[in-house]
């Protein structure tokens, strides 16, 4: 049974939206686990319903993505501001 399709947003581009921005946040120094772990439990929840993420959910992962970059643009002012 394939994924639908019906929609903007695939579970794929779920997934790769988060993996672009990994090597970023690794080479800051960010612990990326808690972003993995909830990433793929909607992958896996997406796999299980077969369906894609709701524009809702798309939102939600992006405000956890930019949470991270919000922090890490704050800890490099406050390492600036030493």
């Amino acid at each position: 049974m394939a994924i639908s399709t019906v929609g903007a947003f695939t579970a794929l581009d779920f997934a790769i939206r988060l993996l672009d921005r990994l090597p970023g946040f690794i080479a800051a120094g960010v612990d990326v686990t808690p972003l993995m772990s909830a990433c793929r439990e909607k992958l896996r929840q997406f796999k299980a319903e077969d369906r894609n993420p709701t524009a809702e959910e798309w939102d939600q992962q992006e405000a956890e993505i930019a949470a991270v970059e919000q922090q890490l643009r704050e800890a490099l002012h406050d390492e600036g501001d030493q």
